[in-house]
């Protein structure tokens, strides 16, 4: 086993080799190009809606009726996300949705002519159901007798400094990076795990049914110095059922691999992608844009009333940014939800309704934020743990339901992915949306509804800020963009 020991390895160190070795520079526009050659649809399943930080202009469905699934297949785009939540859920029932929308979109797709492939997008600090979706897409695709040859693994996410080099997941933290299992990531309490280096957390989070035999890696050195054609070369010589690491520390270097493996489907082999945001970017061949601009937030109408802020995250980035907030508005804008309340008999509707009068009071005057409680209850196994977490979600949903029908609200910044997603899926009720764009370079995406709401307006921005990427100041330029005159 491949293990870290705190402190003897220096990212800077192993990475300086490769800044003067890099390969021909691969556009977006290249991409592009092999994408309509290739003529294949991607679909996207997102365990939360963080996973459209890299990307613009992109439909997403909240419910995967069949419905809903012909509407993302009818878009002009030949891609989609279906935001499927399932790192609120546990193993079962995340089994139980995985099958049931790959089942679908396959039927759907076989029925239509369409030819397509999975994403499966997860995280950047490896939390999530890995390799459970996976397995899952991979045995109905041989159901369908459709089988995968390889399975690419690229969990880089550039823009919020997750590196993958020499097989090791980086996190960059503060002014340094660190190995990811150093992070407090993971310590998850329902997704944590021991192994930096992705050859021995893949075994770790398979208990071994993965062979150490059957991981392969694509190398920065490899893929700056073979290029396309190389790395091509490379993806036909891996044998089937293969999973292939993909190591990057810029963006050429995951635009290198995804216009080869382009080619290499083109060429009749099969992949399936394990990816974080930045690779889905490259692979969909997304150009990035410039951050979204306070008239392209607020196009058609005069502002009334004050944003909320909603946060449920509680990892150390988003306390701190919380903190930096409570530097920057009154006292009073902040109604915490308290957590050893909700789970008292008795106490949880109490505290709800405690929490909705001071907001409805507060939002009259000033942009307001709801939080929970900053100290973390855990439950004494995960299923527990994920119990309580859904306790808190739900009266989080409960709170900002009741007061977004009884006042003016122009904004929202729902923090972390859950929060995010019941606020997409149980507050604004969006099955169908789009991606307008993000108030930062490759992070902090805004949401528009696509559909008419009972109650709602659909115009509304639904900001999606993870939990985990920004720096302490991210959430108070946030609120600054959301607030600026044109």
């Amino acid at each position: 086993m491949r293990s870290q020991v705190p402190g003897t390895i220096n990212f800077s160190e192993i990475a300086q080799k490769y800044l003067s070795n890099n390969s021909a520079v691969i556009t977006r526009e290249e991409i592009k190009s092999g994408i309509k050659s290739l003529d294949k649809w991607i679909v996207v399943l997102d365990d939360d809606p963080t996973g459209s930080q890299a990307v613009h202009d992109v439909p997403i469905i909240t419910s995967w009726s069949n419905e809903d699934i012909r509407w993302a297949f009818e878009q002009e785009k030949k891609y989609f996300f279906i935001l499927t939540n399932l790192r609120s859920l546990d193993k079962v029932s995340a089994t139980k949705i995985t099958v049931e929308i790959a089942e679908r979109v396959s039927a759907i797709a076989s029925e239509i002519g369409i030819d397509f492939t999975f994403i499966s997008r997860g995280d950047s600090t490896l939390r999530g159901h890995y390799p459970l979706e996976i397995d899952i897409l991979k045995k109905v695709a041989l159901q369908s007798k459709n089988a995968y040859d390889l399975v690419l693994f690229a969990p880089a996410y550039l823009e919020a400094g997750r590196m993958t080099l020499e097989n090791i997941q980086w996190v960059k933290t503060e002014n340094r990076f660190i190995p990811v299992s150093e992070s407090v990531y993971a310590q998850d309490s329902t997704f944590g795990f021991k192994n930096s280096n992705l050859i021995d957390y893949i075994l770790e989070k398979s208990n071994g049914e993965i062979l150490e035999s059957s991981i392969y890696s694509l190398t920065v050195e490899n893929i700056r110095s073979f290029g396309v054609a190389g790395i091509v070369r490379q993806l036909h010589s891996f044998p089937k059922n293969s999973t292939v690491i993909v190591n990057a520390l810029d963006e050429n270097d995951l635009n290198v691999v995804a216009a080869a493996a382009i080619e290499v489907e083109g060429q009749g082999r099969s992949i399936l992608y394990r990816a974080a945001p930045s690779f889905v970017a490259a692979r969909l061949g997304i150009v990035e844009r410039a951050p979204l601009s306070y008239t392209e937030l607020f196009p058609d109408k005069q502002i009334v009333g004050n944003g909320l802020v909603v946060v449920g995250s509680h990892v150390e980035i988003t306390n701190a940014q919380v903190s930096r907030l409570k530097e920057n508005l009154s006292k009073d804008s902040f109604v915490e939800i308290e957590v050893e309340k909700l789970l008292t008999s008795g106490g949880s509707d109490n505290e709800i309704q405690r929490c909705i009068k001071l907001l409805l009071v507060s939002l009259k005057v000033q942009p307001s934020i709801l939080l929970t409680s900053r100290l973390v209850v855990s439950g004494v196994n995960e299923a527990k743990s994920l119990e309580i977490s859904n306790i808190v979600a739900s009266a989080l949903v409960k709170v900002t339901s009741a007061v977004m029908q009884q006042s003016n609200v122009s904004w929202v910044i729902a923090k972390g992915g859950i929060t995010s997603s019941d606020m997409l899926t149980k507050v604004f009720q969006m099955k169908r949306a789009r991606v307008l764009g993000q108030l930062f370079s490759g992070i902090v995406s805004v949401f528009q509804n696509e559909m008419k709401s009972t109650f709602l307006d659909p115009k509304i921005p639904v900001v999606i800020f993870a939990g985990n990427v920004g720096t302490d100041e991210s959430l108070v330029e946030a609120l600054k963009i959301l607030q600026a005159t044109p």
